[in-house]
């Protein structure tokens, strides 16, 4: 305080709050106060979508609350220091900073040039040493950065001891490019090995070949549109305590680095690199966050919140029939749960917990458990158990439904950063007593007898005299799906296969980007190697490419030819529609698929799938999908489905409450994401029925048909939107895409069988691991019924009806 000597008048207040910790390396782990860390980390870009790079104190407190309402403990000031508003409220509300210097040589070669220039030491220096002076009496940075991908170095060696003079008690976190030459975060310059862009192999190996030093990856996992596909598979490794010494990462990046603009057409956009007249420029590898820059999260945070969070639930009597399913059987009318705290210093007291169950029902979409206000004491790093009586719901469990228990967790009291109403960690869990009941009455027909008629260029199936569907000879594909009223449900071309998708930016990753990004030289270089068919992974083809080599992109036409057809009314009463089809592309034979349709008379049709990819195909690493897609009508714009929801999901990214199995409401508006460069989106996962409906209730159900011998639960993936994936595709902004409305357009429907899982380790090169890819060797079977419902009819009683017939 500065007083007035004469008069004791108070001039000036200055205050800083003062944090007591202290933060080591023990034994190769990183310790604050004695305890080990996780890292749940982002990179954060200072960034505004309105004033660039001048950030208000509101937007930081966003930032920053953001940041702790989704589990993250930490921000990499990536890739200079901040304002210094930012650190008072990263004291204030509790986040780790790594505080990184404004040294950045990325794009030059070599990349440590400056670096081993004594012309350059003095600014080296000075950069390094201004951020210590300025910033080590903020509490929250526990590490220092020496600067990004600035190579090796003697100038940076100086900066290194420079720090060390100022300051011992932190560690020096640094990553020098991802070079062999330039140490891949594993040099003398760094006290933590940080390695960019590891796959969860490599990260693993990182762990396991390093006895001294912490595992903390400075970058991963990057965000760039759709993306953070496989998340989960590094958090497995995070959480492992036989992996000590991997202690998490900071994911790239926090925000799309877009500026708000306004189209001729009046339409706003976030515009990136190009879009401002400049030549020079990355296109959209500025537009990489997990949240727009307005901050509209991505769908990814919700998997990201959920892989994070610092409790962990499991199950006692957990059956896992497959990699990512959690069912259990109920004991003694009761579920028990291990409840783990992840918490380094806070006991799980501090928390209330609540759980309800879920069903696949329209009527009971959820149940009230007892609450339960508190979780008891289970101190930090520590395990605990509460049970969950469900005695009141055996009716349920015993019955043909699927019964969820789903369990949320909030703070007991007011915390500044997070609504009272947004959960903390959150899971769910399918439960089952006995053996579940099949007795599901048959659905009704109408009572009257299916025929068909036959002409040069169709096959139409009646029931009575009103017809039902139409099956173009030249194509065998289903044209037209009739209402109990006659009217066509289709809006264009009918039930038409599928194996292509609007390309995500990680589709888009390989050999091809990296030539448009990197200097002309080593674009030159790439190429010769190219030529010469070496086979490294630094020049792998992206899938986008080697998909268009073939006839998978969307700028090439498909056509389909039916080279067998029979028809014949089974003793069932049922018709019976069976088809051989082949696929083509430009000239090129892609696939060979057998459709097979039975008619029924309540106004169903259960079709089977198999398909082949021709022999062209078997080189490539992964098929895009395997499904149909297809218009409604516009009316037909109501969604319900039960599956994973409600928000966005794919089969590499399916974790955290809004990736919960339900019933869920929808539409096209709804279901999809806009991502700054347009491209797949709006994926549910898992699904076993979706009905798209009119304002009556009236609509078309896609059913999941089990398979023989199959004990698992039959589902498919759909999405429901209003421009179709070619429109999605060729559009590089939001504002590219033709205007629609709900109830005024036809919306196009995705019904994917199959589809691979999206990339999420890097935008640059190949990266969607082998176990969500589909092999094009191999052959892929699938059914489906598709069924007309009136509006009294439950949606979820056809699809139990429907499913094991």
């Amino acid at each position: 305080t500065l007083q007035d000597k004469k008069t004791r008048e108070i001039l000036q207040v200055e205050s800083c709050r003062v944090g007591f910790r202290s933060v080591d390396i023990r034994n190769g782990v990183l310790v604050l106060n004695g305890k080990p860390l996780t890292i749940s980390g982002v990179n954060r870009h200072e960034h505004d979508p309105d004033t660039g790079k001048v950030v208000s104190l509101d937007r930081m407190i966003q930032d920053v609350e953001l940041a702790k309402e989704n589990n993250f403990n930490a921000i990499r000031t990536s890739h200079y220091p901040n304002s210094v508003s930012f650190y008072r409220l990263c004291d204030y509300y509790g986040l780790y900073l790594c505080g990184e210097a404004n040294i950045e040589n990325h794009g030059m070669m070599p990349m440590g040039k400056l670096a081993n220039d004594f012309a350059w030491n003095k600014a080296f220096l000075e950069r390094v040493t201004r951020m210590i002076d300025r910033d080590r009496n903020h509490a929250s940075i526990i590490m220092w950065s020496l600067g990004n991908e600035c190579g090796r170095g003697s100038n940076l060696l100086d900066a290194r001891k420079a720090l060390r003079n100022l300051d011992t008690s932190r560690p020096i976190m640094y990553e020098g490019g991802g070079g062999v030459f330039d140490g891949t975060g594993e040099s003398e310059l760094t006290d933590i090995i940080c390695s960019m862009y590891p796959d969860v192999k490599r990260t693993i190996a990182l762990a396991e070949k390093h006895k001294d030093r912490p595992v903390i990856l400075c970058e991963y996992s990057h965000a760039m549109g759709n993306s953070n596909g496989n998340i989960h598979l590094y958090w497995k490794a995070f959480w492992d305590k036989d992996l000590s010494r991997l202690q998490g990462g900071f994911i790239w990046d926090m925000i799309d680095q877009g500026i708000r603009k306004k189209h001729a057409n009046g339409k706003e956009y976030f515009a990136y690199g190009g879009d401002f007249g400049d030549v020079i420029n990355d296109k959209q590898f500025c537009i990489n966050g997990i949240f727009s820059p307005d901050r509209e999260p991505h769908p990814a945070v919700t998997s990201i919140k959920y892989v994070q969070q610092p409790i962990s639930f499991r199950w006692k009597q957990q059956n896992l029939h497959h990699e990512e399913a959690k069912v259990i059987k109920v004991e003694d009318n009761s579920v028990e749960i291990q409840i783990e705290n992840r918490f380094s210093f806070t006991s799980l007291e501090e928390l209330t917990v609540r759980y309800f169950l879920s069903l696949d029902s329209m009527e009971h979409t959820r149940g009230q458990l007892p609450p339960r206000d508190r979780l008891f004491d289970v101190k930090p790093s520590s395990e605990g158990t509460i049970v969950v009586n469900v005695k009141d719901y055996l009716k349920e469990l015993e019955s043909e439904h699927r019964v969820f228990l789903n369990l949320r967790c909030f703070y007991s009291h007011e915390v500044e950063w997070m609504g009272k109403d947004i959960p903390i960690a959150t899971d769910q869990v399918e439960i089952v007593a006995g053996k579940a009941s099949r007795c599901i009455p048959t659905r009704q027909g109408t009572g009257l007898k299916l025929a068909f008629s036959e002409s040069n260029e169709s096959i139409t199936i009646y029931n009575g005299d009103k017809p039902q569907a139409t099956i173009d000879k030249s194509t065998g594909l289903l044209t037209s799906f009739f209402t109990n009223r006659g009217e066509n449900i289709f809006a264009n071309n009918g039930l038409i296969p599928n194996f292509k998708r609007a390309v995500t930016d990680n589709d888009r990753g390989g050999v091809d980007r990296m030539k448009q990004i990197m200097p002309r030289w080593v674009a030159f270089i790439i190429g010769l190697l190219e030529r010469a068919v070496v086979t490294l992974a630094l020049i792998e083809s992206s899938y986008s490419y080697l998909w268009g080599r073939v006839g998978l992109d969307n700028e090439s036409s498909q056509e389909v030819r039916c080279e067998d057809l029979d028809t014949k009314i089974n003793k069932d009463g049922t018709v019976s529609v069976v088809t051989k089809n082949i696929i083509i592309s430009g000239k090129r034979r892609i696939f060979e698929q057998t459709l097979q349709y039975i008619f029924h008379t309540d106004g169903s049709v259960k079709l089977s799938t198999t398909t082949i990819a021709s022999q062209k195909l078997h080189r490539l690493p992964s098929l895009p999908r395997i499904g149909f897609s297809v218009s409604l009508k516009k009316e037909l714009y109501r969604c319900t489905y039960f599956g994973r929801g409600p928000g966005e999901n794919y089969q590499n990214r399916k974790d955290g409450e809004n990736c919960s199995f339900g019933v869920y409401s929808s539409s096209p508006n709804q279901m999809r994401y806009n991502y700054i460069v347009p491209s797949e989106n709006g994926n549910r996962c898992d699904c076993s029925w979706a009905l798209f409906a009119d304002e009556t209730g009236d609509g078309l159900m896609i059913i999941s048909g089990q398979e023989s011998g199959n004990t698992n639960h039959a589902t498919f993936d759909f999405s429901g939107l209003l421009h179709n994936q070619q429109e999605i595709h060729a559009a590089t902004h939001i504002c590219d895409l033709p205007p629609r409305k709900e109830s005024e357009d036809p919306i196009w429907v995705n019904i994917d069988l199959f589809q691979m899982g999206i990339g999420g380790d890097v935008g640059w090169a190949p990266c969607c691991y082998p176990q969500y890819r589909l092999p094009p060797k191999r052959t892929y079977s699938k059914n489906i019924w598709l069924c007309r419902k009136i509006s009294s009819e439950d949606p979820s009683i056809i699809g139990r009806q429907k499913k094991f017939v």
